[in-house]
């Protein structure tokens, strides 16, 4: 889950120490799913959702950050803690002065354009859209294998600061490519589509070319 913008700020707000200049907190939230097909077959389904949260302090002259995977409100309020640790202990060490821009405080939020929802898709879906692209292609008595992958990405950002700032940031993508591998008199002939590392990613939507990319690995 997503942390309040009340949870940020409070952990900030608790940061105590006599020369605090700054700090701030970044939150991350990364989503994945993968879809892969293979000769017919579904390969892999893989989905995942990795959080993380960081803060950065400036004590004096003095940077410290701490980081955590744990979002919660309480690993919010610790991880503060130990970044302010951290920076009261580099100021202790710090040799140059450090000096801030004279910013002011700046409240957004932003997200990337799509056209349809890569998760309002049902999973069903996305295996017969690269089934429907894979399949063409083993009708070419050369080729040995085909392959289709399928990738939704969406990473989310927070930052929120002691100057007052707040932003909020989502982007989201999904891409797909196809493959064939041909084998003719000892020769072995591999060909993508639309290129080698997994498919274009677009908000837009998806192409294939399951004709073009069997025809390609057949007739090098």
């Amino acid at each position: 889950m997503k942390p309040a913008r009340a949870q940020l700020e409070d952990a900030l707000a608790s940061l105590r120490a006599p020369n605090l200049r700054y700090a701030d907190v970044r939150f991350t939230a990364t989503h994945d799913q993968h879809v892969r097909v293979r000769n017919g077959e579904v390969e892999t389904l893989a989905s995942t959702v990795d959080r993380a949260v960081g803060v950065r302090v400036l004590v004096g002259d003095g940077w410290g950050f701490a980081a955590a995977s744990d979002v919660s409100e309480e690993s919010l309020q610790r991880t503060a803690a130990r970044a302010l640790e951290v920076a009261a202990a580099s100021n202790i060490a710090s040799t140059q002065k450090v000096t801030l821009s004279d910013v002011a405080p700046h409240v957004a939020t932003w997200s990337s354009r799509y056209e349809i929802d890569p998760w309002s898709i049902p999973l069903e879906q996305k295996i017969d859209h690269l089934l429907a692209a894979t399949e063409p292609m083993r009708s070419e008595r050369r080729i040995h294998q085909v392959s289709g992958d399928l990738s939704c990405y969406r990473q989310e950002k927070i930052f929120a600061s002691t100057v007052g700032s707040y932003i909020e940031q989502t982007t989201t993508e999904m891409g797909a490519g196809i493959e064939a591998v041909a084998i003719d008199d000892g020769e072995f002939q591999r060909r993508t589509y639309p290129n080698p590392f997994g498919g274009d990613f677009q908000a837009a939507g998806i192409r294939s070319g399951p004709r073009s990319s069997a025809e390609g690995a057949a007739d090098p």
